[in-house]
């Protein structure tokens, strides 16, 4: 539990803690190649010291960018969709990014909005869907997401909506090819 009136560590104590301007912790902070090894060591030492935290509400003010993707899911306690679920959150991990997951019951509209609100009223950068909603229609889904970017998985539901479609039954005819040659 923290202190109540305990100070948080900004970027400015770490600039002036390390003899930089503030801009320059933020170029070590988001990875800026103009940076000298030594001054970013400098940095570095100054963020572990006071042990730095990036506020992700300041930088989302700042980028209109919450670094946040949706990913909302049925059927969780399957392996395919837990599968993808850990490896979206592990590539975004790469990419500055973090996961809010919501699940769903259904393919109705009403349990998508509500799997929609529970990450966050909107407060993603992109959303995955990896359910079989072939029930929905591409416009209830653009009208869920707004001008939010989504992408479904597994199930194409028309030419109009990014969609990553496994071809299962030609994934299998090349196994079996494979193991009858």
């Amino acid at each position: 539990m923290s202190k109540p009136n305990a100070h948080r560590v900004t970027l400015s104590d770490v600039a002036r803690l390390a003899g930089v301007s503030s801009q320059t912790v933020s170029r070590v902070v988001n990875n800026h190649p103009y940076v000298s090894s030594a001054t970013r060591r400098r940095v570095e030492e100054a963020i572990r010291q006071l042990d730095y935290r990036p506020n992700r509400a300041a930088r989302s003010l700042a980028t209109q960018r919450t670094c946040m993707l949706g990913i909302i899911s049925f059927g969780i306690n399957h392996y395919g969709p837990a599968q993808m679920m850990t490896n979206i959150e592990q590539m975004a991990k790469t990419k500055g990014y973090g996961v809010s997951f919501s699940t769903v019951r259904d393919m109705s509209s009403a349990e998508l909005r509500r799997a929609m609100e529970a990450l966050g009223g909107r407060l993603v950068d992109g959303v995955v869907f990896i359910t079989p909603v072939t029930g929905v229609r591409r416009s209830d889904l653009a009208a869920l997401c707004g001008d939010i970017p989504f992408v479904q998985i597994d199930t194409e539901l028309s030419a109009q909506v990014p969609s990553v479609v496994i071809d299962q039954h030609y994934g299998s005819r090349l196994a079996t090819q494979h193991l009858i040659d």
